[in-house]
Order: structure tokens, then C-alpha cells, then sequence
């Protein structure tokens, strides 16, 4: 299997956007930077964003010098924010706001809206690769294959922008043996990254669950060759939408009550490059 990845890594990655070179020195100058945006986050009373970054530090260099005290720090509300529980990353991270009465009828029926479109998310990707996937939750779920693609489309959570993957494994029923790395870039979502290497029952308390992709949403997938799609229903979605109409925000996601995370366009880029850093460890 390392062997395999190696290859798939060698091949792919330049496909894909990621493979640019970085040396230890460039990796812990790039953790320092982020860290510090963390710190400036938590001084400002910001903890959803100061764990945000943390979580994208965590998982390239979680020994770094100053991570545990900063994840001290932050408490339990810290890592509330980014351990979303059985919802996983239907519940986005978004912060509580106190709107006007006006304000909140004007975003109404634009909520309604933006709940309708989260039901269902697709994608079209170029690369190389042979995958074919299909899923009824993660719980009960087959197929195998091995891809690296870059594409566009309209994703979880409520991004429409772009995508970039790297994945090989195999799934059937609730067990899997998986490796995938992933991001997605784009408007209004921001940037969203996840990471998996997994072999084993599925879970919707992982990482990757919580933070990229969606236990409990009914979809496929598919890569012959040079091109890729995929699509999937998001039934905690619909319910998100159903129950929106009775003021019940569920996914945490309504304009009407909770705004987005004031994240800086190099704080993003940074959660890019630690992705980054992230596929070509993971694939090594």
C-alpha cells in the first residue's frame, strides 16, 4: 500500500496544484505565522477562528511549541467549535449575532433559500484516476478505486468554488481503508480542508467528519481516467431546511442570527498551505 501511494503521489500531484516544495524551515515558518494569527484571534476574544486555525495547525505540526497552550487557552469553547458532535460539518462553524427585527426578515426568505440549495452539493474534476464509490450514509457504503483531481462545483459546506482531492481506498458497508486529503475554496464558504487515514469502522466523531465531509449524506462518485463527478444529497440539510421555516436553525448556517468567521485572505491562503503541506506527508 506505501508503495502504492508513492506512486499515486508522484503521479497525481502535480495534477492537482499541490506540489509545491517545502523545507522544514519554510513548514515551521508557515506554523509560526498561522500560530500567532491564533493568538491574535484569542487576544480579541475571536475563538471561533482562533480554533479554526489551530485545527488546520494541529494537523501538520500538533507538537509545535505553543499549541496545547493556546488550545489551554481557548477551554472547552475552543474545541466546541470544530468538534461539532453527531451533526459533524452539517453544523457550520459560524458565530451567534443579534440582528434587528428588520434585519431578520430580510434575510428570511434569503435563509430559506441558501438552506434549499445545501440539500444537494456535486462536483466535476479532471486529474487521473479510476474510482467508483456509491453511499447510503458513511454506515453503509461500497466501492474502491484510487484518485487525484481538481474541479469545480457546488460543495459542502456552502461553497461554490473549487475542490481538489487526493484518495485511494476501499469501502464496504461501515468499514473502510482509506487515505484522502481534501479541500475546497470558495464563496461564501471560505476554505474547508480534511484528512483521513482510516481503517476501520467509520465514525461521524472523526476529524474528517467533522470538519469536510458529510456522514450522513446519500450520494456517488465516480473518476474514469482523466475526468470525475459526484454528487450527493444531504438529508440533515433538508431537515435544516424543513425546520427553518419554524425559526429552528439546526446547521447553525441562518444570516438572520450568526454571521461568518473574520478570517483575513492570508489566513485563508495559510489554511491552503498547511493543506498542502498536509497531502504531501500523508502521501510519503
Amino acid at each position: 500500500m506505501r508503495k502504492t501511494r508513492r506512486a499515486l503521489l508522484c503521479l497525481l500531484l502535480p495534477l492537482v496544484g499541490c506540489a509545491t516544495a517545502r523545507t522544514d524551515d519554510d513548514v515551521n515558518r508557515l506554523v509560526n505565522r498561522t500560530l500567532d494569527s491564533a493568538r491574535a484571534h484569542a487576544r480579541a476574544g475571536q475563538v471561533p477562528e482562533a480554533a479554526v486555525l489551530l485545527r488546520g495547525i494541529e494537523r501538520v505540526s500538533p507538537e509545535a511549541k505553543g499549541v496545547d497552550e493556546l488550545w489551554n487557552l481557548l477551554g472547552d469553547a475552543g474545541r466546541a467549535w470544530v468538534d461539532r458532535g453527531a451533526m459533524g460539518m452539517n453544523r457550520r462553524v459560524r458565530v451567534p449575532v443579534e440582528r434587528s427585527t428588520g434585519e431578520r426578515i430580510l434575510y428570511y426568505p434569503l435563509d430559506r433559500l441558501a438552506d434549499l440549495a445545501d440539500i444537494v452539493s456535486f462536483s466535476v474534476s479532471l486529474g487521473a484516476g479510476v474510482e467508483v464509490k456509491a453511499h447510503v450514509t458513511r454506515g453503509l457504503q461500497a466501492g474502491f478505486g484510487g484518485k487525484g483531481m481538481s474541479g469545480i462545483g457546488w460543495m459542502a459546506p456552502r461553497i461554490a468554488g473549487t475542490q481538489q482531492e487526493l484518495e485511494i481506498g476501499v469501502a464496504f458497508l461501515h468499514y473502510e481503508q482509506t487515505r484522502i486529503v481534501g479541500r475546497r475554496h470558495g464563496s461564501p464558504g471560505g476554505v474547508t480542508t480534511g484528512f483521513m487515514d482510516m481503517t476501520g469502522l467509520q465514525s461521524t466523531s472523526a476529524g474528517f467528519y467533522q470538519d469536510y465531509r458529510d456522514f450522513w449524506g446519500v450520494g456517488a462518485s465516480v473518476a474514469l481516467v482523466l475526468a470525475g463527478a459526484s454528487a450527493e444529497i444531504h438529508p440533515v440539510q433538508l431537515f435544516d431546511f424543513i425546520t427553518g421555516f419554524l425559526g429552528v436553525d439546526i446547521a447553525h448556517d441562518d444570516g438572520a442570527t450568526t454571521r461568518g468567521l473574520f478570517l483575513t485572505d492570508d489566513e485563508e491562503q495559510a489554511l491552503i498551505e498547511l493543506n498542502e503541506v498536509e497531502q504531501v506527508r500523508s502521501y510519503k
